[in-house]
């Protein structure tokens, strides 16, 4: 709802000219939105397949976001660039692929200093962390 309804409001205040347009807009809250959707998915899945497994896990939760950034990516970009997107409209593709690169390197590392920021280890290596 956000990501339609916030770029039309403020479709006026962004066509000044500047970088930040409403279509913009209204892709960066759509990549925030069901990235962030994808990754809280396979944190939950992740824990349940814990609990059926019968582990008990005293640790910290450890955030795994490389499995859900290579199936974003892979459908996000993948899809598009094999069905020929990229030759279609060169620019186009390359700069939404560009967007969707830098809000999720963008999304990782806040997560990574938000663990940093952690009073648990102060190191933050859980972001990292792979099975």
């Amino acid at each position: 709802m956000v990501a339609i309804y916030l770029p039309l409001r403020l479709e006026g205040v962004l066509a000044g000219g500047g970088w930040l347009t409403a279509q913009r807009l209204h892709t960066l809250i759509g990549i925030v939105v069901y990235f962030m959707a994808l990754l809280l998915i396979y944190q939950a899945a992740d824990f349940m397949a814990g609990i059926v497994a019968g582990e008990v896990r005293r640790q910290r939760r450890q955030i795994k976001w490389a499995v859900p950034v290579f199936w974003y990516f892979a459908i996000v970009l993948g899809i598009p660039f094999l069905n020929g997107a990229r030759g279609k409209n060169r620019d186009g593709f390359g700069e939404y692929a560009t967007l969707v690169i830098t809000v999720i390197v963008g999304i990782i590392l806040l997560l990574w200093l938000a663990s940093l920021a952690d009073a648990g280890t102060g190191r933050g290596e859980e972001l990292f962390m792979r099975r």
